[in-house]
């Protein structure tokens, strides 16, 4: 990651808890200030173009392992997916 732009964050996550986000954003997301929420399926390269600098969650399968939350940056240089299994 080490283009002049900043890389666009996505945490992809397959489903939000039952109460939703009523109590607010579970530890390690609450630190992260979401710009937007999509439902997935989208264009991760659209998506990427539109928040550069910016966090957006995307919820719905996301093929990335049996992680539930999946953290991809994406810039010009590729994407770095790393994988939080603390997301309760």
């Amino acid at each position: 990651m080490s283009d002049l732009q900043c890389a666009a964050r996505f945490v992809l996550v397959r489903a939000l808890p039952a109460d939703g986000l009523s109590g607010g954003l579970p530890a390690p997301l609450a630190e992260e200030r979401l710009a937007a929420t999509f439902d997935a399926p989208v264009d991760l390269d659209e998506l990427a173009d539109r928040h550069r600098g910016e966090a957006v969650m995307v919820v719905g399968e996301h093929g990335f392992g049996p992680a539930a939350v999946v953290l991809v940056e994406v810039d010009a240089d590729g994407r770095r997916v790393t994988s939080w299994d603390d997301w309760r």
